[in-house]
């Protein structure tokens, strides 16, 4: 799954639900998914900012990118 960080201009209920149905398809076509959201965010759903770059408002950081490759 991607950085969970929402761009200003999008509506977050939209954003999470479109996340959902994309990962749904995917899955349902075999892919396997790589989910780090209970990792790497906090009770709302946001990323936490230690893995976020502060300069950057939708990408995840160094640190997000090595859990993925993990």
């Amino acid at each position: 799954m991607p950085p969970q960080r929402i761009p200003d201009m999008a509506n977050a209920r939209v954003f999470r639900a479109s996340q959902d149905v994309v990962r749904d398809e995917v899955a349902a076509r075999g892919a396997e998914i790589v989910d780090l959201r209970a990792r790497v965010t906090d009770r709302s759903g946001d990323q936490r900012p230690a893995f976020c770059l502060p300069e950057d408002t939708i990408h995840g950081s160094l640190a997000f990118g090595r859990l993925v490759v993990a």
